[in-house]
């Protein structure tokens, strides 16, 4: 995939996959170099990040319910 921090993040055993929320699917295509053309501003980045640790957050929940 590269040799980026971000590659090198994508590639970690912690990383949940690209399927797990579209934050991670962002954070995928932009270690893959693909999707839309740049890495984007310090809002898409938090927002992906936002949008991966809720997800997270609520499985975890959903979990906890049953």
């Amino acid at each position: 995939m590269g040799n980026t921090p971000l590659a090198e993040l994508v590639e970690m055993e912690e990383f949940r996959g690209a399927d797990f929320s579209d934050g991670d699917h962002w954070l995928t295509e932009r270690a893959r170099g693909s999707g839309r053309s740049g890495a984007g501003g310090a809002e898409a980045w938090i927002r992906a990040g936002h949008i991966a640790h809720m997800s997270y957050v609520v499985r975890q929940l959903m979990g906890m319910a049953g």
